[in-house]
């Protein structure tokens, strides 16, 4: 397993530094590589998933907020996306709580960037 977990945290970074196509592509590799060794339930593989879908939320975010918004066919298809990603935050989360426990840092900040993102989503 040795460098998967910190590709996942790579890829987190790559997410916050603006650059989504790499951090998609290393959290997408940590997610898989995680469920298939470990299991949906594990909170390391919680944590990929969070982070994939926490990314994937951003990205649909700046979209919306750009110049041109989104095109007509992302609109049909943006409000199922978004609660699906949202829901995939919920599975990562949980995992993350009940293998970490609720006082655990990443489990912390998961919660603000969750309520965060949902607050940013309504605004929008």
């Amino acid at each position: 397993m040795g460098g998967v977990p910190y590709k996942c945290r790579l890829g987190t970074v790559l997410d916050c530094k603006g650059n989504p196509e790499e951090a998609s592509k290393l959290l997408t590799q940590s997610f898989n590589h995680f469920d298939k060794r470990l299991g949906p339930k594990n909170p390391l593989t919680g944590e990929a998933q969070f982070a994939l879908a926490l990314s994937g939320l951003r990205r649909m975010l700046q979209a919306r907020q750009s110049e041109g918004g989104l095109d007509i066919y992302s609109k049909v298809l943006a409000p199922q996306q978004q609660q699906d990603l949202m829901q995939q935050m919920q599975k990562g989360l949980q995992a993350m709580q009940a293998g970490f426990g609720a006082d655990h840092m990443l489990v912390k900040k998961a919660l603000t960037d969750y309520d965060d993102t949902a607050t940013a989503l309504r605004s929008v």
